[in-house]
């Protein structure tokens, strides 16, 4: 059952400062410049910045990039959704599923196929990567990556944010 006052959106740039505020509430470290790189690239139309919100306040957001760096992605020209984030107290009531149907809907009237998504590995994404697996995710069949890159067979690399898996859906 869909919330009525939850509002899934893409960003308007007169509320980045709402946007950065929803950001400052995040108990995990955010990083300024990435995400001013992001509004930048938000500008320029290379990826879409995508906020929920409930009675006029954010409470999450996610990317839509339509050119990730990830080898697949690219091959295939497949957008990827990014950086799910839902603010502590909305989470497990359906934020999180809002925003990536809204990608996936947007990606399929752009005429695309399919959608990937990456999941990190630990104990910290583990609700992400059930609700990705409930949503019809699933691994692109490349094993591990470590900042979107491949990771081989006897490979070391730390368990951190990182640290992922990528999965496709069919549109």
């Amino acid at each position: 059952m869909q919330d009525s006052s939850l509002t899934i959106k893409e960003l308007n740039l007169n509320d980045t400062a709402s946007f950065w505020a929803m950001l400052d509430n995040f108990k995990f470290y955010v990083d300024r410049d990435y995400y001013e790189g992001c509004i930048e690239r938000h500008k320029e139309g290379n990826l879409i910045i995508v906020t929920a919100s409930k009675d006029d306040a954010f409470v999450g957001f996610c990317l839509l990039n339509w050119h990730p760096k990830y080898g697949l992605f690219k091959k295939f020209s497949m957008p990827e959704t990014q950086d799910l984030n839902v603010l502590g107290k909305y989470r497990r009531s359906g934020v999180g599923r809002a925003l990536i149907e809204y990608c996936e809907e947007t990606a399929r009237k752009k005429g695309y196929e399919d959608i990937g998504i990456g999941v990190g590995l630990n104990s910290s994404y583990g609700a992400a990567q059930r609700l990705y697996v409930r949503l019809g995710y699933v691994p692109d069949g490349n094993g591990v990556c470590y900042d979107r890159k491949q990771v081989a067979g006897g490979d070391l690399r730390p368990i951190d944010d990182n640290l992922s898996l990528m999965m496709t859906k069919i549109l």
